[in-house]
């Protein structure tokens, strides 16, 4: 924000809180001395004001306004008081309205009215204008959204997929579709499932070890594709603190003393706080079952003795008979035995933050993560997940986890950008590794 300079942003770095999302959080009371002419009274009233105007407008502040005690010394006793945590939004909000330029800015417009008044011509033709481009601008939503031609219902499959994909903004789709055509476009637009299974191969001894890293773009987004040329090399690392909370990908990575990784298992994440404390689906590591949900089948992408990545649907039993030494819950099988799963539209997903995880026909590891929700990437579809690593030479791959979970690792360094605005991604219950493996 241009008007905090670079003195006050040097000393909120200082002052700032790291929660267990990775977000960074400041006490209201430690950035009260810094804003001008501020008592806690004003400043306790302003925050309030702010949450309340944001709840009018319909936006929910429980990630950027939480309430607190914090213990001061009044220079008699020690006591507990009301605070807040407020997120970095927040914070830069309160700086706007008590800085000290901003607040004569405001004054020199309250005695100056002349300055802000328009002629009454030009005022009629902004005016127009606007009340044009609104129009426009809802006949082209109509249009796309409600016309039944078809590359208009491609548009509005992607948007209610995309939508409905998140925790946080189904809302965008439900304030333009029935609850039946939400069900309706989630149903029939997720491509089917594969009915088979993975074909074992003779499986691949030692290769070289060679790791190459490639830059991935299309249509909307930008990613990265890491190869490993021998598969030995890859298991899944899991985190330390299981039970209790994840760990971030470079302590997974660091755990092992590998050199590379990209996110694995899914996890819950009850209103986007998950701490990843358990997988989702099963888990297994160097082969031991650290995680098993107790079902009558599972999902599996992993990698088995003979350093196979196995894609499929199998019993417990099935499971042991092909001896996985590693493996993780798909969230989307993508390749199965070189077929592709989709065959036409996108997948049904929508645009978000992807990884996947794919084998060529040589035993090569191919581990692809797509940046998303951001200006530079906006994200991809399952489909193009499936024809980025077919490009590639995969003959079976499936998505993992992704959104705000989508990172990779590689070369000392995050080589990805995490759609949680961090540089470190989020806290994770799997990762698949890269290990050094020396020959």
């Amino acid at each position: 924000m241009a008007t905090i300079n670079k003195e006050l942003e040097q000393h909120l770095d200082k002052i700032k809180i790291e929660a267990y999302t990775g977000e960074y959080y400041w006490r209201a009371r430690d950035i009260e001395f810094l804003l001008d002419n501020c008592t806690w009274n004003k400043l306790y009233k302003s925050i309030l004001k702010i949450e309340k105007q944001c709840k009018e407008d319909g936006l929910d502040t429980s990630k950027d306004i939480i309430r607190t005690k914090t213990t001061i010394n009044d220079g008699y006793e020690r006591q507990m008081v009301d605070d807040f945590y407020l997120s970095n939004l927040i914070a830069y909000q309160l700086f706007s309205e008590y800085n000290e330029k901003n607040n004569q800015s405001k004054k020199t417009i309250r005695m100056n009215p002349k300055v802000m008044k328009l002629p009454k011509k030009v005022f009629l033709y902004l005016f127009s204008f606007f009340a044009a481009m609104f129009t426009i601008l809802a006949v082209t939503v109509l249009c796309i959204f409600y016309i039944p031609l078809k590359p208009f219902q491609e548009i509005r499959n992607l948007y209610v997929s995309t939508a409905m994909t998140t925790y946080t903004h189904q809302w965008l789709a439900k304030i333009f579709f029935s609850e039946e055509t939400i069900n309706e476009i989630m149903t029939e637009y997720v491509a089917p499932d594969f009915e088979e299974d993975t074909i074992k191969t003779e499986g691949y001894g030692k290769k070289e070890n060679i790791l190459q890293v490639f830059d991935v773009s299309g249509s909307g987004f930008t990613g990265k594709l890491l190869k490993i040329s021998n598969p030995e090399q890859v298991i899944v690392g899991i985190s330390q603190t299981m039970g209790t909370n994840g760990q971030f990908l470079q302590d997974i990575i660091k755990n092992y003393d590998a050199v590379a990784g990209i996110n694995g298992s899914g996890f819950i994440d009850e209103n986007g706080k998950g701490k990843a404390a358990y997988p989702v689906g099963i888990l297994i590591s160097e082969g031991k079952w650290i995680y098993d949900p107790q079902q009558e089948e599972y999902d599996v992408i992993g990698f088995d003795n003979e350093n196979t990545l196995i894609v499929g649907t199998y019993t417990k039993k099935e499971i042991e008979e092909l001896h996985l030494r590693d493996a993780v819950e798909p969230f989307y099988k993508l390749i199965v035995n070189g077929n592709k799963r989709i065959k036409s539209g996108n997948g049904g997903y929508g645009l978000h933050p992807r990884t996947a995880i794919g084998q060529t026909l040589d035993g090569s590891v191919l581990m692809l993560v797509i940046d998303g929700r951001q200006l530079h990437s906006i994200g991809a579809t399952m489909k193009d997940c499936q024809d980025i690593l077919a490009s590639y030479g995969a003959i079976n791959a499936a998505a993992l986890d992704g959104g705000s979970s989508s990172i990779m690792y590689y070369d000392g360094k995050v080589q990805t950008k995490p759609s949680n605005g961090t540089t470190y991604g989020r806290y994770l219950p799997s990762a698949f590794i890269v290990t050094k493996n020396d020959i």
